[in-house]
């Protein structure tokens, strides 16, 4: 009688208990899950990197070595309304202008047309460079000016009010990397007008401030938005180089010049340098992160059922993650931040130099068997997302495609550039890249995505196919895709026999 007693005391008791329980269970969580975040930044400071946005932004070294310190950027800045910006940015617009500048297909071998850049067109190219020319006139003058500016080792903004704690701060740091964007893409542009009229020697000059500016890039204190911007730049850049030997518009020094610039980009230096970046941007991260009252990871609890027993458990998975405490959830971003710069350490305790491709299969391999809940919006519409938990391998899974890539572009136009000046020489393209060595380049390149030596074979019209397997990590014989991620990387100078552009085209 008294057991039974004892026990329906206790099962009356229970609700309360475990209430109690879970009241205590959230402000505890959130102290250690906060404490987990102060102790993650201590261990990063004490590994060596900079945590601090303010001391590692700072601009460093003498003044005259700085490109934002030399007094045509500084009369930029102060000039907004002057700015060098591409054609399609122009304030006010250009009259006829097209809304999309087409810049040609190399994987296609085709050519840019500038009289689409007009709209209604005009007969023919030369008439639209001279036409181009002439409106951009002012902007022309402030990209000559700024050229001496483009030699300068460094390129690290000024921060004379300093940095704060805040997310502005690093919205500050962003948008300062973002400064060249206007310049490179002004330069591209010109370039093509140039090369439409046949001026190898001006359209050269716009590239080599192109390659100026990818340079200042990686080498000014990069952080992975700028690592993301030097690759769309050095695309452009490679395309542009392209287009004139298509032209067959470049002579054997100014081909030289291009592949010397080339061959001095590291981006695999740039990615360690860029983690270094991301580490100055943890104190900010921390507080922002910590700072955080409630979460919500989009699960609606109402909405978005299905009778499917997967996705049920999927949704459930959601719930879980919209109901946990707070210190749980900073916990798991610390997590994910260890596995990230965690990555940055090899399994024998040596620093990490580059990222190879078994990496990059790796991090797809992690991802891919992280589980997925199934989110539902406001208005319905259902979408898959990770936990926290993919954040780092999503990261490093960008990061590594994004170097991989980069040095198979550099690669593919390096070795493009020597098919040329060999061309140039002896009238033809060699039976095999070794033929390039050491006259035009000191060994044949590699595939960063196998570490072998780049494809190559002559096609029946006698014009070169180089390329790499690209990051899908599979050899297609040489079939490029428009999706990046798929087909090869490649460089051509006439159409791939057979190979359509619906074929290109498709997913």
């Amino acid at each position: 009688m008294l057991r039974s007693r004892r026990t329906k005391i206790i099962l009356a008791c229970s609700p309360f208990i475990l209430a109690l329980l879970v009241a205590l269970a959230y402000p505890v969580s959130t102290w250690l899950g906060r404490r987990s975040l102060e102790q993650f930044v201590e261990s990063m400071h004490d590994q060596g990197y900079v945590t601090n946005a303010a001391a590692y932004f700072s601009p460093s070294g003498p003044a005259e070595e700085n490109y934002f310190l030399h007094p045509a950027a500084l009369a930029e800045q102060e000039k907004s309304g002057s700015i060098v910006k591409a054609l399609r940015y122009f304030e006010p617009p250009l009259p006829g202008i097209s809304r999309r500048l087409e810049t040609g297909e190399p994987a296609l071998a085709r050519r840019a047309d500038l009289r689409t850049w007009l709209t209604p067109p005009l007969a023919d190219e030369a008439g639209t460079a001279r036409h181009l020319l002439a409106a951009i006139e002012p902007s022309s003058r402030r990209l000559d000016e700024l050229r001496e500016a483009l030699k300068r080792p460094r390129a690290e903004w000024p921060l004379d009010d300093g940095l704060d704690a805040s997310t502005e701060a690093i919205e500050k740091i962003v948008r300062s990397q973002f400064r060249l964007r206007p310049v490179a893409d002004f330069a591209a542009d010109e370039a093509y007008l140039y090369l439409a009229l046949g001026d190898s020697e001006r359209a050269a000059a716009d590239l080599g401030a192109m390659l100026e500016c990818n340079r200042l890039y990686l080498s000014s204190k990069p952080t992975v938005v700028a690592l993301l911007l030097h690759e769309a730049l050095s695309r452009g850049t490679t395309r542009l180089i392209w287009e004139g030997i298509a032209r067959s518009s470049w002579n054997e020094a100014q081909l030289a010049s291009f592949e010397a610039a080339l061959a001095r980009e590291n981006p695999q230096s740039a990615l360690i340098q860029a983690f270094h970046g991301e580490a100055a941007l943890l104190e900010i991260w921390a507080a922002k992160v910590g700072s955080l009252e409630s979460h919500d990871q989009g699960a609606n609890l109402l909405k978005g059922w299905d009778p499917d027993l997967d996705r049920i458990q999927q949704r459930l998975r959601g719930i879980w993650r919209e109901l946990r405490p707070l210190g749980f959830v900073l916990s798991k971003h610390v997590q994910s931040q260890r596995a990230l710069f965690g990555e940055m350490t090899l399994p024998d305790g040596t620093a990490r130099q580059r990222f190879e491709p078994e990496d990059l299969a790796r991090f797809r391999s992690t991802l891919d068997s992280l589980p997925q809940a199934i989110v539902t919006s406001e208005s319905g519409a259902t979408h898959t997302s990770r936990d926290i938990d993919a954040e780092a391998w999503g990261m490093l899974r960008s990061l590594s495609t994004t170097v991989l890539r980069a040095e198979a572009t550099i690669a593919l136009a390096r070795t493009g550039i020597a098919l040329e000046r060999y061309r140039l020489q002896h009238g033809i393209h060699p039976a095999s890249l070794q033929e390039l060595v050491p006259a035009y380049l000191p060994s044949v390149l590699l595939d960063p995505f196998t570490r072998r030596p780049l494809h190559y074979r002559v096609q029946a019209d006698g014009s070169p196919q180089v390329w790499s397997i690209g990051a899908n990590l599979t050899d297609e014989g040489g079939l490029p895709k428009r999706d990046r991620d798929q087909g090869d990387l490649v460089w051509i100078t006439r159409p791939i026999p057979g190979y359509t552009e619906k074929e290109f085209r498709k997913p």
